[in-house]
């Protein structure tokens, strides 16, 4: 699951998931929340409302079995790291 995918992305290829709403201090946010196995992520824009060109801003995942992979360069080529949770960039 790409985390800098666009919401519509993720609607197409997971489209399994559950509305909800929470709340942002007093503000109502919309929160959209798959279930994978025995792992949960819940994913924001923290608005009221989904746009589906952008992506999440808040990601939260809790659950057994979590990975979270990063790949990191040598330092020959500057310190930087990368997640191939990360959509790749054209």
């Amino acid at each position: 699951m790409p985390v800098d995918s666009s919401l519509s992305f993720l609607a197409a290829h997971f489209p399994d998931y559950q509305v909800d709403t929470q709340l942002l201090e007093t503000t109502p946010v919309l929160v959209w929340y798959y279930k994978i196995r025995d792992v949960t992520a819940m994913v924001s824009q923290q608005s009221s409302s989904m746009e589906l060109a952008a992506p999440a801003l808040e990601w939260r995942t809790w659950g057994r079995g979590i990975l979270l992979l990063v790949e990191c360069r040598s330092p020959t080529r500057g310190p930087s790291c990368e997640s191939p949770l990360r959509a790749p960039h054209t």
